[in-house]
């Protein structure tokens, strides 16, 4: 008597596409040239910033000698420029740890979350550094433009990284966000109940309508205006001649510029004030936090280096004024 062979409830198929198999592996070989390529470029520019540290300290020797005026600037400015080296140095390298995450699908572990938390910090730090160094050097005023862009450079690296870990801290935990909740129709308490199991009331700040998220986009935008208010107090408080123009034209002139430095120096304090305000709103957000941070410190420094200028040009127009042909 025959058995039957008993049935199989499912048929195991392969489907040997070649062209598939091709194309991964080409991606694959691609990708792996792409890191090698990446990580040679990030050792390049590392080695580009040591031999530069090494010129600093060696230039900045002989421009003592040259100049002895600066001679006590000397190693505050070499010490801080080491600093901002260090940070650099450090960044590149957790940069390329991270293109190895990549490269092993494992961006989303919570070690490379913290890589791209101390890539935060560096390149945060060195801002700073370059902020406070740009403020103290004496020169043209031409010099506040170079610190406007450099803050602005490293708050738009520092702000990109952020989103960049909030993505990646919502990829690996699974974390439904307020604002992408909001666009299908679900409430921030619902997501307060979802993720904590309880609801938060969301209040604005100090019994101001404006939410937290509000102040830190008029912080930002009134820190991006406080860029164009210090160019053109650079323009209308240094672009004119002693003898040029007679005593009388500078005397008019005094209370212009005046009105222009007292404006470019407001706007960034308004943004400090406003970025001080999305700090303090509840409900409290750590990202908004960090941003309204930064923010602030972008605002004080705007405010000194409008402050300084400011100072400057009304002291130049009044020697003018009194000093001019008539």
């Amino acid at each position: 008597m025959a058995v039957a062979e008993p049935e199989l409830p499912y048929v195991l198929t392969i489907d040997k596409d070649i062209s598939i198999i091709d194309t991964m592996s080409t991606l694959a070989q691609t990708h792996r040239v792409t890191v090698i390529v990446t990580r040679t470029t990030l050792g390049v520019l590392a080695a580009a910033v040591a031999v530069g540290e090494v010129i600093v300290v060696i230039w900045s020797t002989a421009l003592a000698v040259l100049y002895p005026e600066f001679g006590d600037l000397q190693v505050p400015f070499v010490v801080a420029a080491i600093a901002c080296g260090a940070c650099v140095e450090v960044a590149l390298i957790i940069t390329a740890v991270l293109v190895g995450y990549t490269r092993d699908h494992r961006l989303f572990e919570p070690a490379a979350i913290r890589l791209v938390t101390a890539l935060i910090s560096t390149i945060a730090a060195a801002t700073v550094i370059v902020t406070a160094v740009l403020t103290a050097i004496p020169g043209p005023p031409v010099l506040a433009l170079l610190l406007f862009g450099g803050a602005a450079a490293g708050a738009a690296c520092v702000l990109g990284l952020v989103v960049l870990r909030s993505r990646l801290r919502g990829a690996a935990s699974g974390r439904v966000e307020p604002d992408e909740a909001s666009e299908v129709g679900i409430t921030a308490g619902n997501v307060a109940m979802l993720t904590n199991g309880r609801t938060h009331a969301a209040r604005p700040c100090w019994g101001i309508s404006w939410s937290g998220d509000t102040w830190l986009g008029v912080a930002f935008a009134l820190w991006i205006l406080s860029l164009m208010s210090g160019f053109i107090a650079l323009i209308s408080g240094f672009n004119f001649d002693p003898d040029d123009y007679s005593s009388e034209y500078y005397a008019a002139k005094i209370p212009q510029v005046v009105t222009v430095m007292v404006v470019s120096v407001l706007i960034p304090a308004a943004s400090a004030v406003a970025s001080i305000l999305s700090i303090l709103a509840t409900p409290r957000r750590p990202g908004r936090t960090t941003y309204g941070a930064i923010v602030l410190l972008l605002a004080v420094s705007g405010v000194n280096v409008c402050w300084v200028i400011g100072i400057e040009a009304i002291q130049q127009t009044i020697q003018f004024a009194e000093h001019s042909p008539m």
